[in-house]
């Protein structure tokens, strides 16, 4: 059996490995019954697949005895989420190591917080790991040493209750961890090594401002963003007040260009350049939970929508839920082009 548990973890194609251990069991029990007489009409029908995904994810992603093993494979604010959380799972429980299980491109947010005791990456040929908790392959999770638990609360009935009566996303993970109401989140060291080295390096290159900087990020992955013309507007009137402007994307449309620079910030190096800019400007995303944490003039933009059993602004507002009561919050309604509102305040940013 030991030597069938190697052979899991070293093999490359799981999605061919599952397809070839699947048929083999099948073929395997279907010719065993078949010789002994049992009417096989059922058997046929047989789907041993979730057997299949649990033997092999557990194989794959091992779990010690003294460890519980928490699922992360959504986005970086709910990484940010359970990982500030840890040590007080850990003191609730009475357990004595963490282990979490992520995505490759968080490693760096969660080596910021105390308490987690060994990291993992979730691999993305592992087609079966559904990213909700009532798919998820392995059925019997509990907090407690020896286990895991999908850490995720949006497909628990506990979804519902975020945006209703002033209940927050943080609020919801809490509930999701029986935690107290008064517990607060772990703040995490962004004092990342180089990180004040790297930022320096970017402003000398391409002349930006230090303290006179605004960072715009202007996309997310589970929201859509405002129409591009609604951000020209913003850099518009942000250029005519001097400053130096950044959009951090891999790239940038064409219609940037005259008013703004692209740059591709490493997440681990976010932290320093923000710092180092003063400003920043982002549409709701997991970035404004991890720069709540950064001493700057942070302006978060939540388009006007439905979101659980609120609105996403009701349910995932960083001044509500805690993380960052200096933050200028703007509900935005998706078709504007000028809200009046926030670009009355934008048009005094320079000024203050």
């Amino acid at each position: 059996m030991r030597k069938f548990f190697e052979l899991i973890r070293r093999v490359s194609n799981f999605k061919l490995f599952k397809a070839s251990l699947t048929f083999a069991i099948e073929n395997t029990l279907y010719n065993s019954y078949s010789k002994s007489g049992v009417v096989t009409d059922g058997l046929k029908k047989l789907d041993i697949s979730p057997v299949i995904d649990e033997l092999i994810f557990k194989s794959r992603y091992p779990v010690a005895e003294d460890e519980l093993c928490l699922i992360c494979p959504w986005g970086i604010g709910d990484t940010i989420f359970v990982a500030g959380l840890v040590n007080a799972i850990k003191q609730k429980y009475g357990i004595k190591k963490v282990a979490l299980l992520i995505k490759p491109g968080h490693y760096d947010v969660v080596k910021a917080f105390d308490g987690i005791d060994r990291v993992d990456f979730l691999d993305e040929e592992i087609t079966y790991m559904e990213r909700n908790s009532n798919a998820f392959v392995v059925k019997s999770q509990s907090l407690s040493s020896g286990n895991y638990f999908f850490a995720h609360f949006e497909y628990n009935t506990l979804a519902w209750l975020t945006g209703y009566r002033d209940n927050t996303m943080f609020d919801s993970y809490k509930l999701l961890f029986n935690l107290h109401p008064l517990v607060t989140l772990q703040k995490p060291h962004l004092n990342i090594p180089g990180g004040v080295e790297h930022s320096r390096k970017l402003f000398d290159e391409n002349k930006l401002t230090v303290n006179r900087t605004v960072l715009l990020s202007i996309g997310a992955n589970s929201i859509e963003s405002f129409p591009t013309q609604f951000w020209i507007n913003v850099c518009k009137i942000l250029s005519e007040q001097k400053f130096t402007l950044v959009i951090n994307a891999p790239d940038m449309p064409a219609e940037f260009e005259e008013y703004a620079i692209c740059l591709d910030i490493p997440l681990k190096y976010l932290p320093a350049f923000a710092e180092r800019a003063g400003y920043v400007i982002a549409l709701r995303s997991g970035i404004c939970d991890y720069l709540s944490f950064v001493d700057i003039n942070l302006t978060v933009l939540y388009p006007s929508r439905s979101w659980l059993s609120g609105t996403l602004f009701e349910g995932t507002s960083l001044a509500k839920m805690g993380l960052a009561e200096h933050a200028h919050e703007f509900e935005i309604q998706q078709g504007e082009l000028e809200n009046e509102k926030f670009f009355s305040y934008i048009n005094k940013l320079g000024k203050n």
